[in-house]
């Protein structure tokens, strides 16, 4: 409640703040003789827009949160390194570019959020809910995402070398192109997931469900596949040098 009423306070409107920019209403009814042009008005509203979400970068986990309770979606490129935002609800929130690095993001709710290109190397995301999320080339290598839900994510050239994703449903995910050597997929649902290109080079699979995946000229050289179900999967032009099946 304190951090929400600091959050309030500090964003009362004044005098060519974005929210007195953008949430100012006309008292009468007719528009001044002094109203801009509406390209003119909106250029203004555009320049504060990128004043504002500079200023969401520098915010406090608590003002993050009692913004976006606030109503906030926009958080592209914030610092949170290393910050504690576990069982936080962050969906549709736009993170891409954020720094998330060492964040602890367990258990958070992060359904359809935008994490293209953000940070989030070494984060905990334990049993975080990252459902149609897109997180399009973001970097997550050594990251923990054991149990997490990613049902129908974007993760094509992400990078999760060495991350942790035992027993993470994966199912109808995209994984296109993405770096995964190295990385702990045992017990993970893979079912009807997207592989194509991604590198699994020495991953453990073990006991994964990989059935109608996509797994075309994927590299599995060296990857531990051993009681993986790989029922109706495609690995055309997949690369199983030295796998362990």
């Amino acid at each position: 409640m304190l951090a929400y009423s600091a959050y309030a306070r500090r964003s009362k409107p004044r005098q060519g703040s974005i929210h007195a920019t953008l949430g100012h209403k006309q008292k009468q009814k007719g528009a001044s003789p002094n109203t801009p042009p509406l390209w003119e008005t909106s250029r203004a509203q555009h320049c504060q827009a990128k004043r504002y979400s500079w200023a969401m970068k520098n915010m406090t986990v608590q003002e993050l949160v009692a913004a976006y309770a606030a109503g906030e979606r926009n958080f592209d490129g914030a610092d949170l390194r290393g910050v504690n935002l576990s069982k936080a609800n962050l969906s549709k929130a736009n993170l891409s570019g954020a720094d998330l690095s060492g964040a602890d993001l367990s258990k958070a709710n992060l359904s359809k959020a935008n994490l293209s290109g953000a940070n989030l190397s070494g984060a905990l995301l334990v049993g975080a809910l990252l459902v149609g999320a897109n997180l399009e080339g973001a970097t997550l290598c050594e990251a923990s995402l054991r149990r997490a839900v990613l049902i129908g994510a974007n993760l094509s050239g992400a990078r999760l070398r060495e991350a942790n994703l035992n027993y993470a449903d994966l199912s109808r995910a995209d994984l296109s192109r993405a770096d995964l050597s190295r990385a702990n997929l045992s017990g993970a649902n893979l079912s009807e997931a997207r592989l194509y290109g991604a590198n699994l080079s020495e991953a453990n699979l073990s006991g994964a469900n990989l059935i109608v995946a996509n797994l075309i000229v994927a590299n599995f050289e060296g990857a531990n596949l051993e009681g993986a179900n790989l029922t109706g999967a495609d690995l055309t032009g997949a690369n199983l040098t030295g796998a362990i099946r």
